[in-house]
């Protein structure tokens, strides 16, 4: 998957920034809903990165839905989710009308 420069989710637009984040924290992203924005650690694998969009994803959609989700069950719905999604090379975007 590729890291898109935004995502909308529950009908707001956030700009996803590869930023410094981790250096003196013990984090690999996160959201601000106040300014619209994910910002994901540049100097992760890109398979680190694509985890960090979708759990910072689903943060989003725990804080939006007032789901009130443990970070554990978070977490263990994202490894799964990223899990299937690349194993069977899944793929959500618009088709190409010639295949």
């Amino acid at each position: 998957m590729r890291i898109p420069k935004s995502v909308k989710i529950g009908g707001f637009n956030y700009d996803i920034i590869l930023g410094d984040i981790a250096a003196n924290r013990d984090k690999y992203g996160e959201i601000s809903t106040l300014y619209s924005t994910i910002t994901i650690e540049k100097n992760m694998t890109h398979q680190k990165q694509e985890e960090t969009l979708l759990h910072e994803v689903l943060e989003s959609i725990d804080s939006h839905y007032e789901l009130d989700l443990k970070h554990s069950v978070l977490q263990t719905i994202c490894f799964a989710m990223i899990q299937v999604v690349r194993d069977n090379k899944l793929y959500f975007g618009q088709e190409d009308e010639n295949e």
